[in-house]
């Protein structure tokens, strides 16, 4: 596609200049789409282009699902690609950008979350051990650009599309050095695919569980006495059960001590952002969708109000607030912890989980 071609030969150009520098890359990717802004009607020419099927389609750089719902190559020159991808409800993991390059928004609008991560030890060579801290939480819109890189932009995020859909597009570099993804409040796990064998290993468990099998206990027990930290990470995401959770977590912290106590707070955590997700994926209406995007992402009501009140200026956080009590329909939790959130008496760790708690509960029964 022309656009692509001709920001990638720019690219091309400039970086050559540079000796291949991954730590100028960043600048001159900005340069190209402030020379060149991505024409508003590029997301529908790359679906044209996808699904025309009357050429050789670019390389992709990434397997289908991945990254994005799709993600689609459109520019590949072996040490730096442009990506474009298609989201609707999808949140990615909060992860680091060990390559080079920047992101922009071509289509809806985003809520960026920025994070720290204080590296305490490594276990083995795919486990981090830290403290994963909020560090801001903004509003992105389509135009916006984001640089990242190893040194001079280092960049630990997540990115939630807000509007349903949001298009974002990428130029990065393709090598990678330790690509982590991060399970607050304090781990870090390699994002290198698991082994084939422990995959499978791992289906087969829960195959075993699923089937009501009696030697399922006394062999995930034998497993989790012999494997390393990251599979025991991946195998208890797998197999979660508040029932026998703590009793694998007691054969983990055989083997693997003290860090075992980590790994139930990540999972857990994982788990509430996905289970307000799946609410929020109800929700078409823009304000609907942005309401419980804040709520979902934001620590403390002071961040909800000025995150609110920047995506409605017209009507201000309160405003809407009060609209989208309607939420709650007859649930007298849900309608208490909206005005708790409204007038400020509810406890910052207290209303979040109450209002997604009574919410969930609503839909269950519905």
């Amino acid at each position: 596609m022309q656009y692509f071609s001709e920001i990638g030969d720019f690219i091309q150009r400039a970086w050559a200049k540079t000796n291949r520098d991954e730590e100028a890359f960043p600048d001159i990717a900005q340069q190209a789409l402030a020379e060149s802004p991505p024409p508003h009607d590029l997301p529908e020419a790359v679906i044209n282009d996808l699904l025309t099927g009357d050429r050789d389609q670019t390389r992709q750089f990434a397997p289908t699902g991945t990254f994005g719902e799709p993600g689609v190559t459109q520019y590949h020159d072996d040490e730096f690609v442009i990506d474009v991808y298609f989201w609707n409800n999808a949140i990615p993991a909060i992860h680091n950008h060990p390559f080079c390059g920047c992101f922009t928004i071509l289509r809806g609008r985003s809520l960026h979350d920025v994070y720290r991560f204080e590296h305490r030890e490594n276990l083995g060579s795919t486990v981090q051990v830290g403290k994963l801290s909020a560090e801001r939480l903004s509003w992105l819109a389509a135009g916006d650009v984001v640089p990242f890189s190893l040194s001079r932009y280092p960049l630990i995020h997540s990115l939630v599309h807000v509007t349903n859909p949001a298009i974002s597009m990428v130029i990065r570099t393709t090598r990678t050095i330790e690509y982590y993804r991060y399970f607050p409040p304090y781990l870090a796990i390699s994002m290198d695919a698991l082994n084939d064998r422990h995959a499978r290993q791992i289906k087969m468990f829960r195959w075993l569980k699923s089937a009501g099998d009696p030697s399922f206990i006394r062999r995930l027990h034998q497993y989790l006495s012999t494997v390393n930290f990251e599979t025991s990470i991946r195998t208890l995401s797998a197999l979660f059960d508040p029932q026998i959770n703590d009793e694998l977590i007691n054969v983990i912290r055989k083997r693997h001590g003290k860090h075992a106590d980590l790994i139930l707070p990540a999972i857990g955590e994982s788990i509430n952002l996905q289970t307000q997700n799946n609410y929020r994926q109800q929700f078409s209406s823009d304000e609907t969708r942005t309401v419980l995007s804040v709520l979902m992402c934001a620590k403390d009501r002071t961040t909800v109000l000025r995150l609110l009140d920047e995506a409605f200026p017209d009507d201000g956080a309160l405003s809407v607030l009060e609209r989208l009590e309607v939420l709650a329909n007859e649930d007298a939790e849900t309608r208490q912890s909206f005005a708790r959130l409204v007038d400020g008496t509810a406890h910052d760790d207290v209303w979040q989980e109450s209002i997604f708690r009574a919410l969930t509960l609503e839909e269950s029964a519905m």
